[in-house]
């Protein structure tokens, strides 16, 4: 399952990748409220999401040093000023393409983030992938949609599992996995 995922396309939103530019990060990173209320609204198409908790909690995380240097290293291992790195996406999208694991890539269309657009290039490099759009959603569907998220990726979970056992029951009977 795959919520907003990086790795299918080059864009990324720019505070993002002025991350990637070391006197800029010590900037972008000082523990501020308003700061910490805009990455908190970056998230959510649904404002009513944009709690004081989340924003004291954003603010919070903000404050911890180890957290602002994991944040600082996960956005420069996986962009550049210019965007999310060529050599991240290909061996993502390529590790994914030989994968025989069934995949559900799920995107909210107003993901200011990671654009939903990005969803298109993970459906063409996953053709054996399933996809499916959340309406009026940000970055998180799963905190903006949990019923609507729960029920996709159960059912997803479900067609697969029993796609599985049908597959392997079918191989039993044909003889096709004797070693099981």
């Amino acid at each position: 399952m795959l919520a907003n995922s990086a790795g299918f396309g080059k864009e990324l939103a720019l505070v993002l990748r002025l991350l990637a530019v070391r006197p800029l990060a010590a900037l972008l990173l000082r523990p501020d409220e308003k700061a910490s209320r805009r990455t908190v609204q970056s998230l959510f198409y649904d404002k009513t999401l944009v709690t004081d908790d989340r924003i004291g909690h954003a603010l919070a995380l903000s404050q911890r040093e180890a957290h602002r240097r994991t944040l600082v290293d996960v956005a420069r291992d996986l962009g550049t000023i210019s965007g999310v790195r060529a050599e991240w996406r290909t061996t993502l999208i390529g590790a994914l393409a030989k994968s025989d694991v069934p995949a559900l890539v799920a995107w909210g269309d107003h993901d200011h983030i990671l654009p939903c657009s990005h969803l298109e290039a993970a459906a063409a490099a996953l053709p054996r992938a399933e996809s499916h759009v959340f309406a009026k959603t940000g970055h998180m569907p799963q905190i903006e949609r949990p019923d609507e998220f729960a029920a996709v990726v159960e059912d997803f979970l479900t067609r697969v599992s029993a796609d599985r056992q049908v597959t392997s029951t079918k191989e039993s009977l044909t003889g096709a996995n004797p070693g099981c």
